[in-house]
């Protein structure tokens, strides 16, 4: 079947702890599986062309397998540029968007923005997210912009998360 919309996108996932890796389709939010083929080295990157059954749209896809834990997520938040946190300009809808948050790490997020802000690689931004955990903890965190592929945004936080917050370090286990 041929996709119906094209829309090639460069795009970095990582697996989760199980080895699984999935990209979520940034035209209709569907989550779509990545399987490694069977003669690539499993402690290397791999390149996918990845196609959306629902919509169609076809995504280049690098598969990257770091060593640190990254844990795949689905959570729903927030990304505000400093400027508007600051300000509290809150209808300035070029600097705040909904986010899909789809990873976490000990020292960075991975996020897919629903649409399009007033942001660079180097800029410092806030997210803020619930966690699935039973607390429904809310996270808070200020992160620093390191990669954008389209919507989706890579970012370190400003300071690594320690054992002194015990909900979002428990949850990374």
């Amino acid at each position: 079947m041929k996709p119906e919309h094209v829309e090639p996108i460069q795009k970095t996932v990582h697996p989760n702890e199980k080895g699984e890796a999935s990209v979520v389709c940034t035209q209709c939010g569907q989550r779509l599986k990545l399987d490694r083929p069977e003669n690539k080295d499993p402690n290397e990157a791999f390149r996918s062309i990845v196609s959306c059954d629902q919509c169609g749209c076809t995504y280049d896809v690098l598969v990257n397998f770091r060593h640190g834990g990254r844990k795949s997520t689905n959570l729903t938040g927030i990304c505000t540029t400093l400027a508007t946190d600051k300000t509290e300009d809150h209808d300035n809808f070029n600097n705040i968007s909904g986010i899909i948050v789809e990873n976490i790490s000990k020292t960075g997020i991975g996020f897919t923005l629903k649409h399009l802000i007033d942001i660079k690689i180097g800029d410092t931004v806030k997210v803020k997210f619930v966690l699935n955990n039973n607390k429904k903890t809310v996270i808070d965190r200020t992160v620093v912009v390191q990669r954008i592929d389209n919507r989706f945004v890579g970012a370190k936080f400003t300071r690594p998360i320690d054992a002194g917050e015990k909900d979002l370090a428990f949850y990374l286990l």
